[in-house]
């Protein structure tokens, strides 16, 4: 029996491109496909090695936009869905120029051209997994400027059919203006000043001469860039405010900040207001790439995520600080008062939702070191018990932290989310997907990706209203971070495991304690 010859090298070297035009050509081309199977996905897994996919991607980056040829399996693939009707950003695949090309579609203004929003949002912020910003420019510039004997193939079959093909390239050159403005707006830090000037040249030279339709569109983006350019402030820069309106006035600890020896001199309020100012300058930096390939996770590739490892550090610092405070205090009066402006702190940072550093307190409470502390625990009111508890309800793990999903779904900023769960979200993710199908970009997984990116980030560029204290940083800085051994051996010390020992020692501690209020009173 003659078998049925098997496509290993789907769109990369098996489906070579005919001229657009050639109708016998395409009638050839779809009878030869008709006797090739597609490949299985182990087949194609197996042929698709990291050195031919970054061969397709090389191809893909070197070849003109308007060369690729009309999409089809080999370059381009719909995520379909079961009885549900297809959108736009319901793309399960696609190489860099199907992608390119699809994001400057010349849809009308509908509900179509709202679901491309949502994948030009998705684009956005994934596409430095895969291609440089450089190279996007280069790519879009590519779309704007069709040659003629692409323009009939390529209006051939749009949307636009019934129309003139020159309304067609209105409409796709529309949709490209239309995304270099919302990149201008929304990541105007991806943007290099010899990008903003290659940019500046081509709104100069290029669309006015190709058409006169395209004044207004061509106008905003020029304002829009001369706006950017001239405004060089971190605020402008970002079009955000981070300019302190009515800030609350900054509660100065009884002693004056020159005498603070402990935390317990800094009021609980001010202490989780400093901590937000903190935290929210690390989390403002933070940029989608960084969340790419599990960065932070791996030592080699730290380099890409600066801020994303710096907040993460500062979580575990934090944690172990406010650890450190609690077990260096040696009676159990001094230990209860801390723990209680602990739960306090807490409650402070869930009042700012700030819950990045509040579930690092959470987490330092339970700890080992602390949570086997029975006799301090046991000195605590029902009221800090209470508070405590809620607290710990809002960031239960249960069902993947559903508490706080539920939270942060309705939260507004300024806010600072926990950083946690948007990992693990994707690891998940990472784990689950691989970054390329047959050779091709594999959107669906970016999709999945932007979407916990945007949930971590939206609370960007809308900073706290606060005043930062100078004296605040100095004395944080200096509070001790202890190992875990470290921190476990000095609570043994505290209060030991042996019964007979731990009565002797709370004994010890009543007898010093009425020691000193004798002194007191005499």
């Amino acid at each position: 029996m003659k078998q049925t010859q098997v496509n290993h090298r789907d769109h990369a070297e098996a489906a070579e491109r005919r001229a657009p035009g050639d109708a016998a050509d395409d009638d050839a081309d779809a009878a030869a496909r008709r006797v090739v199977r597609s490949p299985s996905d182990a087949e194609a897994a197996e042929y698709w090695t990291e050195e031919r996919v970054a061969a397709e991607q090389r191809r893909s980056l070197e070849t003109n936009i308007w060369e690729e040829g009309p999409a089809d399996e080999f370059n381009f693939q719909w995520r379909v869905r079961e009885n549900e009707p297809l959108r736009l950003f319901d793309i399960k695949c696609g190489t860099i120029n199907k992608l390119v090309e699809h994001l400057c579609q010349p849809w009308p203004k509908n509900r179509l051209l709202k679901e491309l929003e949502i994948f030009a949002h998705g684009f956005m912020v994934t596409y430095q997994s895969f291609i440089t910003p450089e190279q996007l420019l280069s790519k879009l510039f590519e779309r704007f400027n069709p040659s003629p004997s692409e323009s009939k193939e390529a209006a051939r079959g749009s949307i636009y059919r019934k129309h003139s093909e020159d309304m067609y390239f209105i409409g796709m050159r529309k949709s490209v203006l239309r995304y270099l403005g919302l990149w201008l707006r929304k990541r105007f830090q991806d943007w290099t000043p010899e990008m903003l000037n290659d940019l500046d040249h081509f709104l100069r030279d290029t669309p006015f001469a190709i058409d006169p339709a395209l004044k207004d569109s061509v106008r905003y983006l020029r304002r829009l860039l001369d706006r950017k350019l001239s405004q060089g402030t971190y605020v402008n820069m970002f079009g955000s405010g981070k300019e302190l309106h009515d800030p609350p006035r900054s509660e100065v600890p009884a002693c004056g900040w020159e005498n603070v020896r402990s935390i317990l001199d800094i009021p609980p309020l001010e202490f989780a207001r400093q901590l937000c100012i903190y935290d929210y300058a690390i989390y403002d930096e933070i940029q989608p790439y960084e969340f790419f390939d599990l960065a932070w996770s791996k030592p080699r590739l730290h380099y890409r995520a600066p801020n994303l490892i710096q907040l993460k550090n500062h979580f575990n610092q934090l944690s172990r600080k406010v650890a450190g405070c609690l077990l260096s205090t040696d009676r159990i009066l001094d230990r209860t008062l801390t723990l209680k402006w602990l739960i306090a702190l807490c409650h402070e940072l869930c009042t700012l939702q700030n819950f990045h550093s509040m579930y690092a307190v959470l987490c330092a409470l339970d700890s080992s070191s602390i949570y086997r502390l029975r006799v301090t625990w046991s000195s605590l009111s029902k009221r800090h018990l209470a508070m405590l508890s809620k607290m710990k309800t809002i960031m239960s793990s249960d069902k993947s932290f559903q508490n706080f999903r539920n939270l942060t779904s309705t939260m507004k900023p300024p806010a600072i989310p926990f950083l946690g769960i948007t990992l693990t979200d994707l690891t998940f993710i990472q784990d689950g997907n691989p970054p390329h199908i047959r050779g091709m970009i594999n959107f669906y997984k970016r999709f999945l990706e932007y979407e916990v990116i945007e949930s971590c980030l939206r609370y960007q560029h809308r900073c706290y209203d606060l005043v930062m204290v100078p004296q605040f940083l100095p004395f944080y800085e200096k509070l001790t971070v202890y190992s875990e051994s470290a921190m476990y051996e000095r609570s043994i010390r505290l209060e030991p495991k042996d019964k007979k020992l731990l009565e002797q020692v709370v004994r010890q501690d009543r007898r010093r304690l009425l020691e000193e209020e004798l002194q007191l009173s005499l």
